[in-house]
């Protein structure tokens, strides 16, 4: 209705505090004040949840951030859009069972979660537990500090314990670093599924043939 917005960035290096920095660096700017903020961060957004309470500021997570924040009675300016990273973990469980003939099949198969080790990657782990219970695959959750580029060792791990999938849960450079050292360690792309953050022309096109065969969540 003729409101004109005004979109401002703040780089975050995925660091909380400066994230809650730019926050109240621009949270008043303009004659009304921030009319959203996006924090590209799930790390960020947790911190960010009570301040964004308290500013009436609505925070959006396109995909990310914490999931208990769908129940908007309890987080009423938190949004989780489109989906949350709880849903995201199901769905790529649940397209194991279907790849493997059903959910029953799952009970023996040993899958791997490949983390980056961020509340972003951080998030499903305990929905994944409960699925792992739930359905009699063994879980294997490996954590990768940051940028998560260093993964030879990681992968030197998923081949020891003959993985069948690996799930993938890490954004920027994480996940070609993970496709290129998949194919260096004769594990099948195919068998690798991320998540929603994680599938981007710009995840991919960097290993080139490697990535031929990767699966990653649409939003």
């Amino acid at each position: 209705n003729g409101v004109t917005l005004v979109w401002e960035e703040c780089e975050t290096a995925f660091d909380d505090r400066r994230g809650v920095a730019c926050f109240e660096e621009l949270k008043d700017r303009g004659a009304q004040g921030a009319a959203v903020v996006l924090p590209l961060s799930g790390g960020i957004s947790y911190a960010l949840t009570e301040r964004a309470r308290e500013q009436r500021i609505p925070l959006l997570m396109l995909g990310y951030g914490r999931a208990d924040a769908s129940d908007g009675r309890a987080f009423p300016y938190a949004f989780p859009l489109v989906t949350n990273l709880l849903s995201q973990a199901a769905a790529q469980i649940r397209f194991i069972g279907a790849s493997e003939g059903g959910m029953a099949r799952l009970r023996g198969k040993t899958i791997v979660n490949l983390y980056l080790d961020l509340p972003t990657g951080r998030e499903a782990m305990p929905l994944l537990d409960v699925l792992a219970g739930q359905h009699g695959f063994e879980l294997i959750h490996i954590g990768l500090p940051l940028p998560g580029v260093e993964q030879a060792a990681a992968w030197a791990q998923i081949r020891r314990v003959d993985a069948d999938w690996v799930l993938l849960a890490g954004p920027g450079p994480m996940t070609p670093a993970a496709l290129a050292a998949a194919a260096a360690a004769g594990f099948p792309a195919q068998r690798i599924i991320g998540f929603g953050l994680s599938g981007a022309e710009q995840d991919v096109l960097p290993t080139g043939p490697a990535a031929v065969g990767y699966i990653a969540l649409a939003l």
